[in-house]
């Protein structure tokens, strides 16, 4: 009979070797080998990565949405809360820190950066005693650490760093709580301890994002699952009932919403996922360059980087069948002495069981917003820690000899190092509509031109720009740029009706973050202006158009 995934392997880690395993690992984790010491080059230079932009894009729509949200008073918080699905536990979040830092984009961002490094010291504390190498627990830090999606989400003020943080966490919980099951560690003395972890992280996860919530479903079922198969009844219940309960708060926001007015109404543009948005994905988990924006987040365009999970895939797969064959010839002893010292099949079974629960959860998901729609590119976050460190773990488990296997995981360091240099080159430019910038601008002509009239095409939120941002010269201005407005729809379409008007008069297009079409629209204003002294303003995202 096929062994299953949730098995121990024979006599490797039998419950009453788990002590001594755990010693003599502990006893090894003392010394950095060089394989550690890669994973810490990709940690420090992720964290330089990570603080060096976080104030150099300007705030879009959504985090407007959540900053103003934040800016009242807690009342306010929920009140404006109820426009969204998930419950405000950010919101809060953000709110009491502004009460310590105000608004500023450093100071919001800060709080999502800080729940980012959060989620690299989870990857290391949380998998620091989990039936898996070292190896495989490095990888895992290096790759949180360095996994462009989850940087691009902590230079944003809105909940996807803290549901990343929350889904580090529980995934890293459920690794515990799978080798506890098969023997491979010992249970503690508190035999409640591990649950109880695993509760707060599943309650994290499904209060800070809905998708949260369809992870905590699906991972609460693996454990089950594995509980059963081990004849342990009252456990799989356990499991059940835990993930039951993480979901109450999502669940309970969501039957009192229901029946308020306007509930989730900022939702109401997400549409049904299609095939290729599932792809996106994928070259986003992997970021490999070309960050781009969608309606529905930022996305890495490149496949460069599926491929090389893909060569990476086939590379460990063809030196396993080579193992295989060496040792039924007799030829590979000393490897076969090695797979008992190592935690090779530990790491192969995690690394498949992680992998199976991120695509049930993205099957799932797919299937049900065909429904209702709830996928979007940036909520899809909740499965990178499993989707990431599963895949990493079976490339580096495959091959039978060590040698390959710690070649492999270099391989995979050196890809991710190559990727934060990526990351950090699309970091440096504009990626999001620079509102900051064209208000300022604004701010600047109304100053030196009290008369000017601003023609503005698709609305502009002033709220783009909080105080803190404006510039103690600026801000007088900036409440004076509604002085003169003339306002018009969205769309080239509505350029048809513009028209140049006596003195300074600057235009600024704006269509959607996802498609600012800033060529077409400048040729279709200077048509529209008839004016040859009128010139282009280059402000990212939208145009803008200055005429004397």
């Amino acid at each position: 009979m096929a062994r299953s995934v949730f098995d121990a392997a024979p006599g490797a880690h039998a419950a009453q070797d788990a002590p001594s395993v755990l010693m003599a690992t502990h006893r090894a984790r003392r010394r950095l080998d060089p394989l550690g010491a890669l994973a810490l080059i990709v940690v420090v230079v992720s964290v330089v990565v990570r603080l060096a932009f976080l104030r150099n894009q300007s705030y879009w729509l959504d985090e407007s949405f959540s900053v103003t949200q934040a800016s009242g008073s807690l009342q306010h918080v929920f009140d404006v809360g109820w426009d969204e699905i998930h419950t405000p536990l950010y919101a809060v979040l953000l709110w009491a820190w502004e009460q310590l830092g105000g608004s500023s984009t450093l100071w919001t961002r800060a709080l999502s950066a800080l729940f980012g490094l959060g989620a690299v010291a989870v990857s290391y504390t949380g998998l620091r005693v989990a039936g898996i190498s070292e190896r495989a627990r490095w990888l895992a830090v290096a790759l949180t650490a360095g996994n462009g999606f989850g940087i691009v989400y902590a230079q944003e003020s809105r909940p996807y760093a803290l549901v990343l943080l929350g889904a580090t966490g529980l995934t890293a919980a459920t690794v515990r709580q799978l080798a506890t099951l098969r023997g491979a560690i010992p249970r503690p003395a508190d035999r409640w301890r591990r649950p109880a972890g695993w509760l707060a992280w599943a309650l994290l996860t499904s209060a800070a994002h809905l998708l949260g919530a369809a992870l905590v479903g699906v991972l609460a079922l693996t454990l089950a699952v594995a509980a059963w198969r081990r004849r342990r009844a009252l456990e799989a219940g356990a499991a059940l009932a835990s993930g039951a309960l993480a979901l109450a708060p999502q669940l309970a926001w969501i039957l009192v919403g229901i029946g308020r007015r306007g509930f989730a109404a900022g939702t109401g543009w997400i549409a049904a996922p299609r095939p290729r948005d599932a792809w996106v994905l994928f070259t986003t988990v992997f970021s490999a360059g070309g960050l781009r924006p969608r309606s529905d987040g930022f996305s890495w365009t490149s496949p460069a980087g599926v491929a090389v999970v893909a060569v990476l895939l086939l590379v460990a797969g063809a030196l396993a069948i080579a193992g295989h064959a060496r040792t039924g010839r007799g030829d590979d002893r000393t490897d076969r002495l090695d797979d008992h010292a190592d935690t090779r099949a530990d790491d192969l079974r995690m690394g498949l069981v992680l992998v199976g629960a991120a695509v049930v959860t993205l099957i799932g998901i797919y299937l049900l917003s065909r429904v209702v729609h709830i996928w979007t590119l940036r909520n899809m976050i909740v499965v990178v820690p499993a989707l990431t460190w599963g895949l990493a773990w079976i490339v580096t488990a495959l091959p039978t000899r060590e040698r390959a296997r710690q070649g492999l995981a270099v391989v995979v360091l050196v890809a991710t190092l190559a990727s934060l240099g990526v990351v950090a080159k699309d970091l440096r430019h504009p990626y999001k509509t620079d509102w900051r910038a064209v208000v300022l601008y604004l701010a600047h002509e109304r100053a030196e031109h009290p008369s000017a009239t601003f023609s503005l095409f698709g609305g502009f939120p002033l709220g783009q720009l909080v105080a803190a941002d404006r510039g103690s010269g600026a801000d007088p201005y900036v409440r004076r740029i509604d002085d003169r407005l003339d306002p018009h729809g969205r769309g080239l379409q509505a350029v048809a009706g513009l028209r140049r008007v006596p003195g300074p008069q600057v235009v600024v297009y704006y269509n959607t973050m996802s498609d600012p079409r800033a060529n077409g629209a400048y040729r279709a204003i200077r048509k529209a202006l008839a004016d040859p002294s009128c010139r282009r303003v280059p402000i990212y995202g939208m145009a803008v158009v200055s005429c004397p």
